[in-house]
C-alpha cells in the first residue's frame, strides 16, 4: 500500500521497521518503541515523527515555539527544535538538488522477524480422547508420568468430562447461588422514561 504526499505523488512503502525513541533529557525522559514506514525517497528528514508517535509519548508539539512537551515519570520533559540546524539542512538539501540519499546505519538492529513468544509446556505431553465417539476433543497428560498415575489421570478426567465445555453452547450457565450479577439501585425508586433526543436535524 503506497502513501501520498501533498503534491498526491505516490510513493511505494518498501517495509515497516519498529525502533526504540528516546525524547527529553535526563532525568525528564521518556522512550517508546515506535513503528516506522520505510521508503525510498530523497527528504531533508532523517524521520518523520507522526500523530500515533505523538500520541505514544503523549506529547504536546507547538510549532510556534518549536518545543514538543511530554509527561515523564519525574515531571514534564521537553524536546527543543534547532532553527538554525534545521535551515543549515534544508540549504543543503536544496543544493544537492534532491538527487542521490544517504544511508544511516542503525546499530544492534536485528531485522528477523521475531517469532511470537508463547508459554511452553515443562514436560512432552501426551493427548487422549475424553469422548470414545468424538475423538477429535482431546486433551493432554504428561508424558513422563508413571503409567499407572497417566491411567488414573485419564480415568479420572473421562468421568468428569462434563465440566469440559468446548463451545460457548456446553456452558449451561452460573447458578444464581454461586454468583449473581445486580445493579445497585434502590428498589423505592421509581422508574423514568428520558426524551428521545435528535443528534441530527
Amino acid at each position: 500500500m503506497p502513501i501520498y504526499g501533498f503534491n498526491n505523488v505516490e510513493t511505494k512503502i518498501e517495509g515497516m521497521i519498529q525502533l526504540p525513541v528516546t525524547m527529553g533529557t535526563e532525568p525528564r525522559q521518556a522512550t517508546c518503541m515506535l513503528n516506522f514506514l520505510v521508503v525510498k525517497a530523497s527528504s531533508t528528514y532523517n524521520a518523520i515523527l507522526g500523530r500515533t508517535g505523538i500520541h505514544a509519548f503523549k506529547a504536546i508539539p507547538s510549532t510556534y515555539h518549536l518545543k514538543i512537551k511530554f509527561p515523564t515519570k519525574n515531571g514534564v520533559g521537553e524536546e527543543i527544535g534547532d532553527q538554525k540546524m534545521t535551515r543549515s539542512c534544508y540549504v543543503g538539501a536544496l543544493k544537492s538538488g534532491g538527487t542521490g540519499g544517504q544511508v544511516l546505519p542503525i546499530e544492534d538492529l536485528d531485522v528477523r522477524e521475531e517469532e511470537e513468544r508463547r508459554g511452553k509446556p515443562a514436560e512432552d505431553l501426551v493427548p487422549f480422547s475424553l469422548y470414545p465417539d468424538e475423538p477429535e476433543k482431546v486433551t493432554y497428560v504428561g508424558a513422563s508420568l508413571p503409567e499407572d498415575m497417566k491411567s488414573e489421570f485419564v480415568k479420572f478426567l473421562r468421568n468428569n468430562r462434563d465440566v469440559f465445555a468446548w463451545t460457548a453452547a456446553d456452558m449451561l450457565g452460573i447458578d444464581p447461588l454461586f454468583m449473581t450479577h445486580t445493579l445497585n439501585v434502590s428498589p423505592d425508586w421509581k422508574t423514568r422514561e428520558t426524551k428521545e433526543e435528535k443528534f441530527c436535524p
